[in-house]
C-alpha cells in the first residue's frame, strides 16, 4: 500500500491547508517545532484513526481534517478518504470516503482491503513510537502470530510443565491435532479462562451446599422406615374409622329425620276429620239443576204476567178517555164501566198470581242455597278425604323405606394429629440421613471439580501470555526472528547484533560497539534509531505493510545516519513509503542530501 497524497487542515501546529505529494522515499527536514512530527502524526491518524498525544485541532481553528490518497501497488486500486474532527461538545468526527459521508467501520474495512493488513497490525507498523512502547507481552503476541510453521498438539502438550491426565484431556478436547498457531493458542487460553470461572462458581456453589448439609445422622433408616409404615397404616385405620363414624352419625340423622316425618304425617292424618264420600253429590247436582229450572220458569211467568198487567193498565187508561179505541177521531159515548171492572179484576188476579209465584220463588231459592251448601260441604269433605288418603300413602311409603341405623364403630385409642407429628419427626430424621448421603455425593463432586479447577487454573497460567507454553514457543522460534534482524544489520553495522530473549514475553537486545547486549531503553539515541529501523524492518517483512516511518533521525551521528540512509536506499524496493524526519542540523542535512534521498524542508 502506497500513500500518494496527504492534505491537512488546521492539524496540530498547522493553521490552514497544507498539501503533500509523497514520493516513495522522503525525508522531512526542519527545526524543532517546524511541523515534521505533525505530518507523521497526521499520516498515522488518517490511516488508523488513533489520535496522537496532545490536541490535534489548531488553537486558531474549530476543526482539524486529514485527507489521504492511498493505492494498492499491485491492483492499482486507489482510495480517497478523510477524517474531520470538530471542536464541539461532545467532539464529533466525520468520515468521508470518495467524498461521501460514511462510518469508521466501513473505512477500516476498505483500508484493510487496500493494504491487505488487519488494522490492529497497521496501527503498530506505521508508528515507530508504538513499536518502541510495546511491552514484552505485546511484542511477543505480535511476532508469535508470524511463526514460520504450524505446531502439532503433541508439541504443545510437551511444553506444559507438571502435566496431569486432566490437563492433557482438556488440551486434547479443544486443540486440533495439528495446524496450531498463535490464534489457536489464544482461543484455547480464552476457553480455559472462561471455563475456569464457571468451574470456580461450581466449586463455590458445592461448598455452600456442603456447609448447609449435616456431616452425620445417628439414626437407622430401616428402623425409621418400618416405624413410618406402621404409623401410616394407623392413619389409614383412623381414616377408615372416620369414614365409618361419619356413616354411623349420618344413619342416626336419617333415622331421626324419618321418625320426625312419620310422626308429623300421623298427626296430620289424625287431624283430618273427613269421612269417605257416599256418592250423594249426583242427587244434589240434579236437585240444584231442577231448582234453577223452576226459578227460571217462575221468572218467565212473572215477566209475562207483568207485561199483561202493563197492557191492562194501558187499556184502562184508554177507557177513561172519550175516544174510540179504533180511531182518535171517533168520540165514544158508550158506558165502559163493565169493561173497566173486568179489566181491573184481571189485573188484580195477575198481581195475586205474581205474589204467589214470588213467594214460591223465594222458597225455591232457599232450597237452592241449602242444596248448594250441602254440595259444597260434600265436595270439601271429598277433597280433605283425598288429602288424607294421599298422606296415608306417603306414610305407607315411608314405613316401607325405613332407614337402618348402622352399628357404631369402636373408638380409637389414638389421635390422627399425634400420628402425623410422629411421622413428621421421622421424615425429618430421614431427610437428615438423605442430606448426609447427599453431602457425601457433593463432597465427591467437589473433589472432582476442585481437581478440575486446579487443572484449568494451571492451564490458564501456562498458556497465559507470560506463561511457559508461549515462552517455550517463542524461545523455539526466536532464532528465526534474530536471523531476519541480523541479516539486515550485518551488511551495514556488523557490530550491532540482535538477540531475542524471553522474560515475561519477548525482550529484544542490540549489541553496542563494546559488545554489550542492551535493551532499547539502555541504548544511546543513535542506537535507538537504528534499533527501531531494524525492528520495524523485520515487522514489515512479517506483516507486509511496506511502510517505514522513522522520526528524530537527528539523534544519530553522521556515520550511523549514513549507514541507515544507505540501507534504506538499498532496500527501497521493499517499501511503498519510507518517511524519515530529522532536525535540519547542517551535518544531518548534508548527510541526507549526499545520499540522494528526496527531502522536504520545513522552515519557520
Amino acid at each position: 500500500m502506497r500513500i500518494n497524497k496527504l492534505v491537512i487542515e488546521n492539524f496540530k501546529g498547522y493553521e490552514g491547508i497544507k498539501e503533500l505529494d509523497l514520493p516513495q522515499i522522503i525525508c522531512l527536514l526542519g527545526a524543532n517545532g517546524a511541523g515534521k512530527t505533525s505530518i507523521i502524526d497526521a499520516i498515522n491518524y488518517g490511516l488508523t484513526g488513533n489520535e496522537p498525544a496532545g490536541e490535534i485541532i489548531n488553537t486558531n481553528a474549530s476543526y482539524a481534517k486529514v485527507y489521504l490518497e492511498i493505492e494498492n501497488t499491485t491492483s492499482k486500486e486507489v482510495l480517497h478518504f478523510s477524517r474531520e474532527v470538530k471542536n464541539t461538545t461532545p467532539r464529533k468526527t466525520t468520515i468521508k470516503i470518495e467524498g461521501k459521508t460514511n462510518t469508521a467501520k466501513v473505512l477500516t474495512q476498505m483500508i484493510e482491503n487496500i493494504s491487505g493488513i488487519p488494522m490492529d497490525k497497521l496501527k503498530i507498523t506505521t508508528s515507530s513510537e508504538v513499536i518502541s512502547n510495546l511491552s514484552p507481552q505485546e511484542f511477543s503476541s505480535l511476532i508469535l502470530s508470524y511463526i514460520p510453521e504450524k505446531l502439532k498438539r503433541n508439541d504443545v502438550i510437551s511444553l506444559v510443565p507438571a502435566l496431569t491426565p486432566g490437563m492433557k484431556d482438556t488440551i486434547e478436547s479443544f486443540l486440533p491435532e495439528s495446524d496450531i498457531n498463535l490464534d489457536t493458542i489464544e482461543s484455547f487460553y480464552k476457553k480455559v479462562f472462561e471455563d475456569r470461572a464457571m468451574i470456580r462458581k461450581k466449586v463455590d456453589a458445592l461448598k455452600l451446599i456442603i456447609d448447609e448439609l449435616p456431616s452425620s445422622a445417628p439414626f437407622d433408616s430401616n428402623e425409621l422406615l418400618l416405624k413410618r409404615d406402621e404409623l401410616k397404616k394407623a392413619i389409614l385405620l383412623g381414616e377408615e374409622y372416620e369414614k365409618n363414624i361419619n356413616a354411623y352419625q349420618k344413619s342416626l340423622i336419617q333415622a331421626q329425620k324419618y321418625n320426625e316425618q312419620v310422626s308429623a304425617l300421623e298427626r296430620e292424618i289424625e287431624s283430618i276429620k273427613a269421612v269417605r264420600p257416599n256418592g250423594a253429590d249426583k242427587d244434589l247436582k240434579n236437585k240444584i239443576n231442577e231448582l234453577n229450572n223452576l226459578i227460571n220458569n217462575n221468572s218467565v211467568i212473572i215477566s209475562t204476567q207483568m207485561n199483561s198487567i202493563s197492557e191492562f193498565k194501558n187499556t184502562l187508561d184508554l177507557l177513561s178517555k172519550p175516544v174510540c179505541p179504533i180511531s182518535p177521531l171517533i168520540v165514544c159515548h158508550e158506558d165502559k164501566t163493565s169493561a173497566k171492572n173486568e179489566i181491573e179484576e184481571s189485573i188484580k188476579a195477575l198481581e195475586n198470581s205474581i205474589q204467589l209465584i214470588e213467594k214460591n220463588t223465594l222458597k225455591l231459592r232457599s232450597d237452592l242455597e241449602n242444596a248448594t251448601k250441602t254440595l259444597d260441604e260434600y265436595n270439601a269433605n271429598a277433597i280433605e278425604y283425598q288429602r288424607k288418603l294421599d298422606k296415608m300413602s306417603i306414610l305407607k311409603q315411608l314405613k316401607n323405606n325405613q332407614p337402618v341405623i348402622l352399628e357404631k364403630p369402636a373408638e380409637l385409642t389414638y389421635k390422627k394429629e399425634e400420628l402425623k407429628i410422629k411421622i413428621e419427626d421421622i421424615e425429618s430424621k430421614l431427610k437428615m440421613i438423605k442430606d448426609c448421603e447427599q453431602r457425601s455425593t457433593k463432597e465427591k463432586q467437589l473433589k472432582i471439580y476442585s481437581e478440575m479447577y486446579n487443572d484449568y487454573n494451571n492451564l490458564v497460567k501456562v498458556f497465559d501470555k507470560k506463561g511457559e507454553v508461549r515462552n517455550a514457543i517463542v524461545s523455539k522460534y526466536l532464532g528465526f526472528f534474530e536471523d531476519i534482524c541480523n541479516k539486515r544489520s550485518c551488511k551495514y553495522r556488523p557490530n550491532n547484533k540482535f538477540i531475542f530473549e524471553t522474560n515475561k514475553g519477548v525482550v529484544v537486545k542490540m549489541s553496542n560497539d563494546k559488545g554489550l547486549y542492551l535493551p532499547y531503553q539502555s541504548l544511546s539515541n543513535g542506537e535507538k534509531a537504528y534499533f527501531l529501523f531494524i525492528i520495524m524492518d523485520m515487522i514489515n517483512q512479517l506483516v507486509g505493510t511496506k511502510i517505514m516511518v522513522l522520526d528524530e533521525l537527528s539523534v544519530m551521528d553522521k556515520e550511523a545516519l549514513m549507514s541507515l540512509a544507505k540501507t534504506i536506499n538499498d532496500f527501497k524496493n521493499d517499501y511503498d513509503n519510507v518517511i524519515l524526519a530529522a532536525v535540519d542540523y547542517s551535518e544531518i542535512k548534508d548527510t541526507i542530501l549526499s545520499t540522494g534521498i528526496p527531502n522536504l524542508y520545513f522552515g519557520k
